[in-house]
């Protein structure tokens, strides 16, 4: 619902806003909203319509549209029109010190110009949005002061960030790292339950079966016999600042904190999850994920890297 009449009315209000604005704000100004339609939902009490996570739900589904090759977007500036297209929402949410701690400032400009367009591209029945500029929100442009940036650390964790059969665990193998995940936990909790010998035709078996407590106390013990190594890499989902920041407090500044976020497409996770055998997510647990997504930033990590 929109009062615009619909949703792509209102998009190309927006698009017509952003004309003039930077390649990557104009294409996520056309989609920006392409995951509204799945996640309506309607108040039966109210009559109220929302839509929510939509953010997080186009810019997963924007991944895939973005793979066309008439768009000759690099993957540079598809990692930056996912983050767009994810955060879009949040330029009238956070104060101006949360989205300093973006970190991002070409990411932080873009979405201030994408945040206008989106608020100029509709018809308001309440007072104008407020819009932060981009020296208010990085203050340190306009003074000339830089930035301190953190000398080198010996220690390095990788947070590995994406959904599953996104390449996660092929990008840990061969590395001289010390791995925690929370798979290993479920396959070492049945090894202790003495069950049937683990292949991964058994894993869905194994997860229905775990005992969710003992999986939760290998992984902290895990988490804990990490810190004797320097080179750490954890694999899991985290797709929320929540699940983030629980395996981020095991490590202290002694560690570069990097995170390594993989996004392929919806369709490539898709036929990947559909061949596998015996570790098959379902299509609503996947879902959910992406709901619950929200991308990092420089507040949480010192190195972002990008895998499309």
């Amino acid at each position: 619902y929109h009062i615009e009449s619909a949703v792509f009315t209102h998009t190309m209000m927006v698009c017509k806003q952003a004309e003039n604005a930077s390649y990557e704000v104009r294409i996520a100004a056309l989609l920006h909203d392409i995951g509204k339609p799945s996640t309506r939902k309607v108040n039966p009490k109210n009559g109220r319509v929302s839509f929510f996570n939509h953010d997080a739900v186009s810019a997963f589904m924007a991944l895939e549209i973005m793979n066309h090759l008439y768009l000759e977007l690099t993957d540079d500036q598809k990692s930056h029109i996912f983050n767009l297209i994810a955060l879009h929402t949040q330029i009238y949410k956070l104060t101006n010190k949360q989205l300093s701690e973006i970190g991002d400032v070409e990411l932080v400009t873009n979405l201030i110009e994408l945040g206008k367009a989106d608020h100029g591209g509709r018809f308001h029945t309440a007072g104008e949005a407020v819009i932060p500029t981009i020296e208010e929100v990085f203050p340190e442009l306009m003074s000339g002061v830089s930035s301190v940036k953190r000398s080198a650390q010996e220690k390095e964790v990788i947070v590995l960030v994406g959904l599953p059969n996104g390449g996660k665990s092929t990008y840990r193998n061969g590395k001289d790292s010390f791995i925690v995940s929370r798979d290993d936990c479920i396959l070492a909790e049945a090894m202790l339950r003495d069950t049937i010998p683990y292949n991964e035709s058994d894993y869905n078996n194994l997860w229905d079966k775990a005992d969710q407590k003992n999986v939760d106390r290998l992984l902290q013990d895990r988490f804990k016999e990490s810190k004797k190594w320097n080179n750490v890499i954890v694999d899991m989902t985290h797709m929320s600042k929540k699940s983030r920041r629980r395996s981020l407090s095991y490590y202290d500044s002694d560690y570069k904190k990097t995170c390594v976020v993989f996004l392929p497409d919806l369709l490539s996770i898709c036929e990947r999850n559909s061949k596998r055998k015996g570790k098959v997510i379902d299509n609503d647990i996947i879902q959910k994920m992406i709901r619950s997504f929200y991308p990092p930033t420089n507040a949480e990590f010192d190195e972002i890297v990008y895998i499309l």
